[in-house]
């Protein structure tokens, strides 16, 4: 029985430093992959504004180049594209260092993604009864990650305090 509580112990200090020796690298690995999509982001934005500038600003129909993929694309498209990336980077940096309790910054960023990504495909003669009913339920969505987030925080600061005056009582 002894054996197997040290074996037991030892598999999770094990562990432990894995998870601790892989968070700097994979930390690493997420801040330059943020720092060069915003930089992607930035650049599609800069041309994307050159050429509405500078040029005729028409898309092609059967153009299949990296101007034509810019300048026919919507902005707001192409921004919530961008946030979704990073909310998965971010989102995949959290699971790998099992940090759980941040997950709400992600689902915030990829709920406002969506939000975006819809307010893209609407025009004006597309307002329908659907788009408002999805842009609440995202509304709605973000209030309960939101109201949800509060919750949590209040009940751990509740248990700090009760532990804090648990520990003041015993000595």
């Amino acid at each position: 029985m002894a054996q197997d509580s040290d074996t037991r112990d030892m598999a999770e200090s094990v562990s432990e430093r894995l998870r601790h020796g892989g968070e700097r690298p994979a930390q690493i690995v997420k801040t330059v992959a943020l720092m060069l999509l915003g930089a992607g982001l930035a650049l599609a934005l800069i041309l994307k504004v050159y050429m509405f500038v500078l040029t005729d600003h028409v898309c092609e129909a059967g153009s299949q180049t990296l101007g034509n993929a810019i300048r026919c694309e919507p902005t707001l498209s192409m921004l919530s594209v961008f946030l979704a990336v990073a909310a998965g980077l971010e989102l995949a940096y959290l699971i790998f260092v099992q940090r759980f309790q941040q997950i709400f910054g992600p689902l915030v960023l990829a709920i406002c993604s969506a939000f975006l990504f819809v307010l893209s495909g609407m025009g004006d003669s597309e307002a329908r009864w659907q788009t408002a009913l999805i842009i609440a339920a995202l509304m709605a969505a973000i209030s309960a990650i939101v109201l949800l987030r509060l919750l949590l925080d209040r009940a751990a600061g509740s248990g700090e305090s009760r532990s804090r005056d648990n520990g003041r009582s015993e000595f």
